[in-house]
């Protein structure tokens, strides 16, 4: 039962870490659906070589949030595998209450049930539009990620830039 449990806890903590990235992504200036997108290939570590890839290549904050993501997905991989392992492989015992004497089925049933509740979960509009009002607000709260890359959302030639002065009283 507790490798059960564990795997369905991973399956939603990477849910959840997929949507703070995307977020993450979006307040540095990349469109919300791109953002979606690049999380996932990051966090699944799926591969990515598009222009919006190398944009957020070319950004210091995304390489970051990017990297991250890329670290949490292989972790996330790790546990997977093993919670996995020990939901199939786990041995029963005859008596024992609870999940641990149920056969090979039943766990399977149970996962996959399990799996079947999170995609429910994950995929209700109303779940996605309160906890991305969450996390935007969370991100917006602990971090300094509202750094937009303007050169990018204006889409400046090459002779032209982008540049941040101080301005102080009697400038």
């Amino acid at each position: 039962m507790a490798a059960l449990l564990s795997l369905l806890v991973v399956l939603a903590l990477s849910f959840v870490v997929m949507r703070v990235g995307a977020a993450a992504l979006a307040l540095t200036g990349v469109a919300d659906e791109v953002a979606r997108f690049q999380a996932h290939s990051a966090f699944l570590g799926v591969g990515f070589t598009t222009r919006e890839a190398e944009q957020v290549l070319a950004h210091p904050v995304r390489r970051r949030i990017v990297l991250l993501l890329m670290v949490l997905g292989n972790a996330g991989v790790v546990a997977s595998v093993s919670s996995v392992l020990l939901v199939v492989l786990a041995p029963t015992r005859a008596g024992a209450g609870g999940l641990s004497g149920a056969g090979l089925p039943a766990r399977v049933a149970l996962l996959l049930a399990g799996v079947a509740a999170l995609a429910a979960v994950a995929r209700n509009p109303r779940v996605e539009r309160h906890l991305g009002r969450v996390v935007r607000w969370a991100l917006r709260r602990w971090t300094q990620l509202d750094t937009r890359d303007y050169v990018s959302l204006l889409h400046l030639g090459a002779e032209y830039a982008v540049v941040e002065l101080d301005v102080r009283p009697g400038d």
